[in-house]
């Protein structure tokens, strides 16, 4: 070979390392577009709107409760008249960012005696998110948490109230609309007390049950509990890993001296191609003494725990990041929470956004799930997904994925509950409520723990934390 010709091979090969290189830099970067891979004008986001079918899934509320009569109705999730209100009450929410809210003089318990309708989000939430998700981009008041709308319709018009963690504001005298009207607000009434799935169950609200001075420390002031006598039947169901973390942790849990065996290489592989998907062969794999699983670059840390929780690590960390719109940032959560499931075969479960925080860095949000309307609770953990964003990317992520299902016909766990809040507070020892704490009472599953489990409905205490008591509930008559 002339050394003309050994010259050129040099300069080829250097030229093509210099390509690869920075095609690499231009696949993990936000902030070189060097043209191998496309971006979009606001980095590390894959939709330039929101998405309706995201909107759906994630704005949404916890409970709709219609009150008149002195008593709450809480609808439910699977009738039309839950959809019909919420989208009614989203156009309300709507009009009030744009055109704005006053601070009332109103407590909120003493609103509670009004009949009207409670929109409950189920935690709190920044305004500018619901802004975001109703696509108003700057709503007339800023800088508060939202967690519950509440709407009375009147015969003079319609009031609109939105409780914070501090104070309660107001918009009032408003022409009503939609299901508001007085007079369509009286058909349902009329429907919900005809109805026996209603009609028959007898709810009364906490405040009306505990002391004064001990809701206003330990309570929200209008939690529905049931003073329901008769039994319910409801079905245990199935939960556990998907089948491929649960064949990995399987692999690990027989970890010997001599390192890591074939079959966890093998699993790890089929996890690696499944998460990573395009980008897999950028990653390197490895193993820790434990078992633990990870998959790294330069720039990013992916870790399956032998316990079956997926995490996620920026490894740079978050200098010269700007936090953001909360907007933006959420669409990095969901495209990290989205890429996590699809480990799952069957998800079966719904997850859904329960909490948000804010600090002067970055957003967290955290998922939780919900089957057949219930939610799940989680063995030691206070939620199922804790997703930490800015604008610009994902920061740091941790996840359990679960598939749910039913037990088949000749597995089927039905036992028959009662759910009455007095008879089941005295059945856990709940004899003073001041040792207690709830920003929310409910019926769900729980607890998950391992990688298979059967999962009986338990009664929730859920803080403002998002932190998960479970009790166990009173049988009734089988």
């Amino acid at each position: 070979m002339s050394k003309k010709t050994a010259v050129i091979l040099v300069i080829i090969f250097f030229l093509g390392v210099l390509v690869q290189a920075a095609a690499i830099i231009d696949y993990y970067s936000e902030r070189f577009n060097l043209g191998f891979y496309p971006h979009s004008n606001d980095a590390g986001i894959y939709y330039k709107t929101l998405d309706a079918n995201i909107s759906e899934a994630y704005f949404n509320p916890y409970d709709i409760v219609v009150r008149f009569n002195n008593r709450p109705f809480i609808l439910d999730r699977s009738e039309n008249l839950f959809s019909n209100i919420w989208n009614d009450s989203k156009k309300v929410i709507n009009d009030r960012l744009i055109e704005g809210l006053s601070e009332s003089t109103e407590e909120w318990d003493e609103l509670c005696d009004n009949p009207g309708v409670t929109v409950a989000m189920g935690g709190y939430f920044p305004i500018e998110y619901l802004g975001f998700m109703l696509g108003v981009e700057e709503p007339e008041i800023s800088n508060i948490t939202v967690d519950k709308v509440m709407i009375i319709p009147r015969e003079a018009g319609m009031d609109v109230y939105f409780h914070t963690d501090e104070m309660v504001y107001e918009s009032t005298g408003l022409q009503p609309y939609g299901l508001f009207t007085n007079e369509n607000f009286h058909n349902i009434t009329e429907l919900l007390s005809k109805n026996p799935n209603y009609s028959n169950s007898y709810y009364t609200d906490l405040y009306k049950i505990v002391k004064e001075n001990v809701w206003k420390n330990y309570y929200e002031p209008d939690i529905p509990v049931s003073s329901d006598l008769s039994s319910h039947n409801i079905p245990w169901i199935f939960a556990g890993l998907p089948a491929i973390i649960n064949d990995y942790v399987e692999a690990a849990a027989n970890l010997g001296s001599n390192g890591e065996t074939a079959l966890m290489k093998q699993t790890a592989s089929l996890i690696k191609d499944d998460l990573l998907v395009k980008s897999n062969n950028l990653f390197t794999t490895h193993f820790d003494s434990y078992g633990n699983l990870f998959f790294t670059n330069q720039f990013n840390l992916y870790g399956i725990g032998n316990d079956g929780w997926v995490t996620y690590r920026y490894t740079p960390g978050t200098e010269g990041d700007e936090k953001g719109l909360i907007g933006n940032a959420f669409i990095n959560a969901y495209e990290t929470l989205n890429t996590i499931s699809g480990l799952s075969s069957d998800l079966g479960g719904e997850l859904f956004l329960s909490r948000i925080e804010e600090t002067e860095n970055f957003y967290t949000f955290s998922f939780d799930y919900r089957y057949d309307s219930k939610i799940i609770a989680i063995k030691d953990e206070t939620h199922a997904a804790v997703i930490m964003t800015t604008a610009t990317r994902t920061i740091e992520a941790r996840m359990l994925p679960l598939d749910f299902k039913k037990m088949s016909e000749d597995t089927q766990v039905e036992i028959p509950y009662i759910f009455n809040f007095s008879n089941n507070q005295w059945l856990n020892g709940l004899t003073d409520l001041n040792t207690s704490e709830a920003y929310n009472i409910y019926i769900g599953y729980g607890t998950f723990s391992g990688n298979q489990n059967l999962m009986e409905p338990v009664w929730i205490f859920e803080k403002k934390s998002g932190q998960k008591e479970t009790y166990i509930l009173q049988r009734g008559n089988e």
